[in-house]
Order: structure tokens, then sequence, then C-alpha cells
């Protein structure tokens, strides 16, 4: 699945209908972080940043909510991050679409309650991932300090 596109939303969709078992749950957890300074990011670096990690929660939302609905509620869970709750040196655009994340989250409870919906993010500190190992060493140290 790739989590920027549309048609791949339509397509999951109407495999899980054809299932005919119904669906009470979504966990959005793509995301990319690719640090770099602020002065040193490209517009194609904040793009991709937005695409996927922003984006791609949009389309999940919007596309999986009517199902969620029609099996009797359930809930969503975007996965943003600390960094959506502070800044963080050397990852604008990260931590500017885990902060949008917080803000879709919370749109998307108010407008999703009455279809017996629940919406929340969970902001997860460093977390040891493949995604985090590919750093600058001396970056992970710094992040290790932290927990």
């Amino acid at each position: 699945l790739d989590v920027t596109s549309e048609q791949d939303w339509r397509s999951l969709i109407r495999c899980l209908e054809g299932e005919g078992t119904g669906l009470h749950g979504l966990v959005n957890n793509a995301a990319i972080y690719e640090p770099v300074p602020m002065r040193d990011s490209s517009v194609a670096l904040f793009e991709k940043h937005f695409r996927v990690n922003q984006l791609g929660c949009f389309l999940g939302m919007r596309e999986v909510s009517p199902l969620i609905e029609a099996s009797g509620g359930g809930a969503i869970v975007n996965i943003s991050s600390v960094a959506g709750m502070r800044g963080s040196r050397t990852c604008m655009a990260y931590s500017a679409t885990k902060w949008a994340l917080r803000g879709m989250t919370k749109c998307a409870a108010l407008e999703l309650a009455p279809a017996g919906i629940r919406v929340n993010s969970i902001h997860p500190g460093w977390v040891e991932t493949d995604m985090l190992l590919a750093e600058d060493p001396s970056d992970r140290e710094r992040q290790y300090a932290l927990i």
C-alpha cells in the first residue's frame, strides 16, 4: 500500500468490503524521517515528508472511516511523535507534519464521533527503529541520552 495514493487506499477498501468481515480500526503508522538542517533542506524533501506523514494519514482516515462506520464504529489511531509536541533540531519537515497530524486528529475526532469512531494520536519519543538507526551515529547517541 502506497499511503500517498488515493487509488491504493480505494483498492484496499474494495478488497476489505469484498471480505465482508467489516473493519473496526485503523492505525496510521507509515512515516518517513530524514533529518536535515532547515537551511540545507529542499522543497522536495519537505513535500516528501508531507505526502507520507500527513497526506497518507488524511487519506487513510477519509477512505477507511466509512467502512468503520458501516461496521458499527471503532477507532483510528494516528502515530505522531514527541516531535509533534515540541520542536526538534534538524527535522523541521518531520516535526511540521507531526504537529499537523495532531490537529488533523482532533478535527477527525470531532467529525467522526457521531459515527461511533474514536480518533486519537499517540506521541512516542525516540524508538529504536530502522528509520532512526540510519541516522548519524553522533545524533543517535544524543537521542539515547534523552531516554
